[in-house]
């Protein structure tokens, strides 16, 4: 900012003084601003709906690049609706970042396309890295649901071998019973 002394008038001194702040503001070169990014709803607005999931997906994973939960989201998607190779692409990308949470949503997915042997290798993954009770619970429903019963009581065990429990557990466990799909 250039320094100005005045010597005149307090009204003219002001009226210079703002003429000289309003000549420095100008850039010497106007830049145009950049185009304004459209809604989020242009991605679905009038696409079918294969389309609108391929424009949301890729708006995802270009949002949070790199994002395990994310991609095991996407994957998901992908892969139960027909997509199987871009979902275990994404599957095996996010493997190396994923809680235990992740890697039960994985396994989750195969159980539910049917394939209890991947299933049950990504709930094996998800156990090691974490015993969380809910995590248990959850691994334990889908035993029962899918797989194998006893290696499924034998998980609720560990959580339930309490007197009391949380009721959303007793919830989640009831639904491995009735092979009620979770969340």
């Amino acid at each position: 900012m250039k320094k100005v002394r005045f010597l005149l008038v307090p009204a003219a001194a002001a009226a210079l003084a703002l003429s000289a702040l309003a000549q420095e503001s100008k850039a010497p070169a106007d830049k145009p601003k950049p185009p304004e990014k459209p809604p989020v709803k242009a991605l679905y607005e009038g696409k079918n709906p294969e389309a609108a999931a391929q424009a949301l997906l890729q708006q995802a994973l270009k949002a949070a690049p790199g994002e395990g939960w994310v991609m095991a989201s996407a994957g998901r998607v992908y892969y139960l609706s027909g997509e199987k190779a871009k979902g275990e692409e994404l599957f095996q990308k996010a493997s190396a970042s994923l809680d235990g949470d992740s890697l039960l949503l994985i396994a989750r997915t195969y159980a539910e396309a049917g394939e209890w042997a991947k299933a049950e290798g990504w709930l094996e993954k998800a156990l090691a890295k974490d015993e969380d009770p809910d995590l248990l619970v959850e691994a334990g429903a889908l035993h029962i649901a899918y797989g194998d019963r006893a290696k499924g009581e034998a998980l609720l065990a560990k959580v339930f071998g309490r007197p009391e429990a949380d009721p959303e557990m007793l919830v989640k466990a009831a639904a491995g019973f009735l092979k009620v799909r979770g969340r």
